[in-house]
């Protein structure tokens, strides 16, 4: 029986007791609460620890047993969250979230997102390989926690019209949080699931350009719209580029 019980402790969270297996799992009704960035559940017994994880990439531990709380919550792309018992008998249950929509293939693909030339930020995306004709994307940037965020200023389309390239001209009113880069898609013949990804924007910064200096940086050309407000993402980022 040991021998029985070892087993089950070092088998992966997937293969512990599930809620069918248990006539009285100590854990029920998993739901994510999206407004508080929770992971809750209702506990039934009691258990000496639990802990969860998103997709098995990083684990939180419960608060009181109650809850775990997740800095981040995706918006795009269904991930598994478990939540698991870390003492006692083992046991594990899982949902998804966000719920899926749409066709995975019809979404943005490959997105990827730079700040350049200390004061431009570009992203460009694939259309998605099962992408409907009439598919259009639209991009949005914001603080990781938000919900929405700004919207591209000006796109690049394809030789169709779709979307697939954006810039911002102006970061005064970015930090240097962690943001949001979401690309949602529209059809008029389905529904179309969005892409996204989480980074801080001194992060995705390219190698500065030369001769920049705090009062006259660098630029691709003029700036018709004359002279505009430093952020605090921008004066970083200068200073950065002045001690390279």
């Amino acid at each position: 029986m040991a021998f029985v019980w070892i087993t089950l402790f070092l088998t992966p969270t997937s293969g512990l007791l599930r809620p069918d297996q248990d006539p009285s799992p100590p854990i029920r009704n998993v739901r994510m609460e999206p407004e508080s960035q929770r992971l809750t559940w209702d506990l039934h017994g009691n258990v000496s620890g639990i802990e969860c994880s998103q997709s098995l990439e990083y684990n939180v531990t419960a608060r009181k047993n109650q809850y775990c709380q997740f800095p981040v919550l995706p918006s795009c792309g269904s991930k598994n969250y478990t939540v698991f018992v870390t003492g006692g008998q083992p046991f594990s249950t899982s949902i998804g979230y966000p719920e899926p929509e749409g066709n995975p293939g019809a979404a943005a693909q490959n997105l990827t997102c730079w700040v350049h030339d200390v004061d431009f930020l570009t992203c460009r995306w694939a259309v998605g390989s099962a992408a409907p004709r009439d598919v259009q994307y639209h991009l949005h940037v914001g603080e990781a926690r938000t919900s929405e965020g700004r919207e591209c200023p000006g796109y690049t389309a394809d030789e169709r019209g779709t979307h697939v390239r954006c810039r911002f001209d102006d970061l005064s009113g970015f930090s240097n949080g962690l943001y949001r880069f979401r690309v949602r898609g529209t059809s008029r013949a389905s529904g179309i699931p969005c892409s996204e990804m989480f980074e801080q924007l001194s992060r995705i910064a390219r190698p500065c350009p030369q001769m920049v200096t705090a009062s006259s940086p660098v630029k691709p050309g003029p700036d018709p719209a004359g002279p505009r407000p430093r952020g605090r993402l921008a004066d970083a980022l200068r200073g950065w580029c002045e001690k390279k």
